[in-house]
């Protein structure tokens, strides 16, 4: 189920999450558009096992319920950074989809056995699929909650719109991505500077030798 297009490089799920909307190589592009392509974001940010994905696809009016509702949360996600980045208070509407999502988990436990015996641990369940989204609910809420407006950027790469947390130390990181963005960045700019360059060599007067 997994897809070669999910990208992970927000530093933050809710982040993550906003930019199955955007796409870095410059063309739109929505995750979102069926069912299959939010499962494969789900699995693939460790959200939701195998075994549930499968009874969701086994099910496709359930998956499509599912989709609607992320496809509501990720509007309401977009209007609270918007706001986080700009200042400004997050309107009604999005924080109540985010505790709307947000009460669709109830907790629960689960049973696990490993070698030494087993154990009980603490796990986040639901009676319903919506509840596959809380973890993202959750890290919207935390992000408007605890997070520094001047470190929630946009790549500055042209064509890119990925969202990212920069945590680096100095709070100067540019790109989504180094590896992606920022190396096509450098590419670019070398590029640019040798053919600044042989400009120059071919407009300059060419020097003669003393007779």
């Amino acid at each position: 189920m997994k897809s070669p297009d999910l990208v992970f490089d927000g530093g933050h799920l809710a982040l993550d999450f906003l930019n199955t909307e955007a796409s870095p190589d410059g063309e739109r592009d929505d995750l979102l558009s069926a069912p299959t392509g939010l499962l494969a974001w789900l699995e693939g940010a460790g959200l939701a096992a195998t075994p549930d994905l499968a009874l969701l696809m086994a099910s496709p009016p359930e998956a499509r319920v599912l989709l609607a509702h992320a496809t509501r949360l990720r509007t309401a996600v977009a209007e609270m950074v918007q706001a986080l980045v700009s200042g400004t208070p997050a309107p009604p509407l999005p924080l109540m989809e985010v505790n709307r999502i947000l009460a669709e988990r109830t907790a629960g436990l689960r049973l696990e056995s490993d070698p030494t015996g087993y154990r009980l641990v603490s796990t986040s369940v639901s009676a319903r699929s919506a509840g596959l989204l809380a973890p993202v609910a959750e890290a919207a809420a935390r992000l408007l909650t605890d997070a520094d407006p001047a470190r929630v950027r946009r790549c500055d790469a042209p064509g890119c719109s990925l969202w990212f947390l920069d945590t680096s130390r100095n709070g100067r990181r540019r790109w989504c991505s180094m590896a992606r963005c920022g190396n096509r960045a450098k590419v670019a700019a070398h590029y640019r500077r040798g053919r600044r360059l042989t400009r120059r060599r071919r407009s300059a007067p060419e020097r003669r030798s003393p007779p």
